[in-house]
This record gives structure tokens, sequence and C-alpha cells, in this order.
């Protein structure tokens, strides 16, 4: 039972943050599945074990050890059916600080398929219109580590939660007009999209001192090695220093 209520918090973290798959003790699935709601959420989508690479007798590291399937195998990889989207309309969503915001992800009573927490930092004016209708569809068409494009259908005034990190240099445009960036159930990127067909683009753009630094530090290494190469091919053969100045003693007085 203590196994069961200290795997609740870390289910929870897992479906807020958009956590399918994973790998761990095949005996686990039971115990996740007493711990999560719905019941059965999770389940095993292979079986496996570790064994030595081939070739090897001895396992000195994790180097030297890989995963073969084994259908009676001990570790096994689980999917959770039950985890968030990466990306999903919804249709009702509240405004908190964040150490509301916490407690409410946090509560049993919480529904994060239904209702979607923004954050007071980044608060919009708009109310939901009808919390329980059906939101829409959004598929993603389009992911690059920069750049990344949704393509939604919105019954009604929704927001757009997108499960990856929140972070102030992203940008949103909603049909190639700005719009405010959100955060979302506190860590996670959103933006209000109204009714109807809409292009959704996120787009990040570091702050150009990251850029200047970067110039300045490729100068600088270029300066250096410029240095090292004159110093190596065309510097004096024979600098001065303190070993050719051999110390001959004190200088002797004079004789009177």
């Amino acid at each position: 039972m203590e196994l069961v209520s200290s795997s609740r918090p870390r289910v929870t973290l897992w479906r807020l943050t958009n956590t399918r798959y994973i790998y761990a003790d095949a005996r686990f699935a039971e115990v996740l599945n007493q711990a999560v709601e719905p019941p059965g959420s999770f389940r095993t989508v292979m079986r496996s074990e570790m064994v030595a690479k081939p070739g090897l007798e001895h396992v000195q590291d994790f180097g030297d050890i890989t995963v073969q399937t084994n259908a009676q195998g001990p570790m096994a990889l689980l999917e959770f059916t039950d985890a968030l989207p990466r990306v999903g309309l919804y249709s009702n969503w509240r405004i908190e600080d964040d150490p509301t915001a916490l407690k409410t992800l946090s509560s049993r009573a919480f529904d994060p398929h239904k209702t979607v927490v923004l954050s007071q930092t980044t608060p919009i004016t708009q109310t939901p219109e009808n919390p329980d209708a059906n939101p829409g569809t959004a598929k993603i068409t389009k992911y690059e580590p920069k750049d990344l494009m949704v393509e939604t259908n919105a019954k009604a005034s929704t927001i757009l939660l997108l499960n990856d990190k929140f972070d102030p240099n992203w940008s949103v445009s909603v049909d190639h007009k700005p719009a405010e960036l959100l955060r979302c159930n506190y860590i996670m990127r959103g933006v209000f999209v109204p009714p109807g067909a809409h292009t959704v683009e996120f787009h990040f753009q570091p702050p150009l001192k990251f850029l200047y630094i970067s110039i300045a530090a490729f100068v600088l290494g270029i300066i250096l090695t410029a240095r090292v190469i004159y110093a190596r091919f065309w510097g004096d053969p024979d600098p001065p220093s303190r070993n050719n100045h051999k110390w001959r003693g004190p200088t002797p007085a004079p004789a009177w």
C-alpha cells in the first residue's frame, strides 16, 4: 500500500508531461495500475532482459550490456495510455497563481484532460464560453527543434496546450498573426485559439546577446589560433628567457 501511495505523485507527473513509455521492472505495471485512475492505464508493450553484448564473457560496466526481447524477461516497456497528448484543445480553463496551480495539478479531483490551468503571469481576458463543449481537434504538422506548427479545428473558444516546456524566448502566431504565449499547467506552453480552423506556429528565437557572445568567442578563437601559428613558424627562434641569463653572483666591490 505504501508503494502504491508513493507512486501516485509520479504518475501525475507522467500524465502532465506527456510521458507515454516507461522502461521498468515488469512487476511495476501491477503497482502502477493500482495507483492510477482509471485503473489499468498501464499496459505491457514488450518484455525483455539485459544480457552481455555478443562476444563478451564478463560484464564490467553498462557499456557491456544490451537489451533483447524475452516474453518471460524481468524488464518491460510499459505504455501509459492516460498520458496527456502532445498537443490538444481545451474549452475550459482557469487562471491561478503558481502555488495554487501546483495544488490544483496534484489534486486527485482535478482532471487535466478537461481543464487547463493558466498562470497569472500570462493571463488572458477571455473566459470559457462553454466549459463542457467539445473543443475540437489539433494536429502537429511540423516539428523541428525551434519551429513547430499545429493545425487546429476549434469548435469553440479554446486554449491550445502544447506539452513542451515554457520559455519566454518562444513566440507564437495564429494564422501568421502574433499572439500571446501562455504558460499552462505551470511549465507548459499554450495560446488562445478562437473557433474555426487555424494554423498555429511556435518559433524559438534566443536573445541577440547570446549570438554576440558566440561571435566574440569565435573571433577570439581565431585570434588565439593565428597567434599560436605565427609563434610556431615565424616567431623568434631563440627568444630570450630567464634560462639565458645565468646568475653570476654579487658584483665585487671596487678596490681602493
